[in-house]
C-alpha cells in the first residue's frame, strides 16, 4: 500500500505516480496548478532510521541539508511539510524534477562506467562540492551534518 494516492493533494501540489520505494521512503511525481513536474520524497517516520532522523527536532536529516543547500544545488529544495496519509503523519520534501537514473542504480544495471563516463560525474560532483563550499548558508562537515 502507498501512503498516499495518485491524485490526490499534498500542499500545493497533485500526486501523479509512485516513482519508486523503498521500506521508509517513497517517491513520487508532482505537478503544481500550470503543471510543472515535480519530485516528492515522503518519509514514513515510525520506519525511518534514528541516524537518518536529527535527534533534538525530529527532522529528517536530508530535508534539514536541502533546505541548507537550496541556492547552490542541482537538485533544488522548492518546499517541505507533513500530510496525512496511511501511515500516519509524514514528512516530505519536493524538489525540481531531474529526469535520469540514480549512480547506483546504473551501476547495477550496466556494471562499471568507462573512463569518459567516470571522469564526467566525477566533474559533477567536484562542481557540485565546490559551490556548496562558496555557499555562506551551509557548510558541509559530514556527510550527514551541516553546520
Amino acid at each position: 500500500m502507498n501512503a498516499i494516492k495518485e491524485n490526490s493533494t499534498v500542499g500545493e501540489f497533485t500526486v501523479q505516480c509512485l516513482i519508486k520505494k523503498n521500506e521508509y521512503t517513497e517517491s513520487y511525481k508532482v505537478v503544481d496548478k500550470d503543471g510543472k513536474s515535480y519530485f516528492l520524497k515522503l518519509y514514513v517516520l515510525a520506519r525511518t532510521p534514528d541516524k537518518l532522523v536529527h535527534t533534538e527536532g525530529h527532522e529528517v536529516l536530508e530535508i534539514l541539508a536541502l533546505r541548507k543547500l537550496h541556492d547552490v544545488s542541482k537538485v533544488s529544495y522548492v518546499t517541505h511539510g507533513t500530510v496525512d496519509s496511511a501511515y500516519g503523519e509524514c514528512p516530505y520534501v519536493v524538489t525540481n524534477y531531474i529526469t535520469g537514473e540514480v549512480l547506483a542504480d546504473r551501476l547495477k544495471r550496466k556494471g562499471c562506467l568507462n573512463e569518459e563516463e567516470a571522469r564526467a560525474i566525477f566533474a559533477e560532483i567536484l562542481n557540485e562540492q565546490r559551490a556548496s563550499t562558496k555557499s555562506e548558508s551551509a557548510t558541509i562537515t559530514s556527510p550527514l551534518t551541516m553546520s
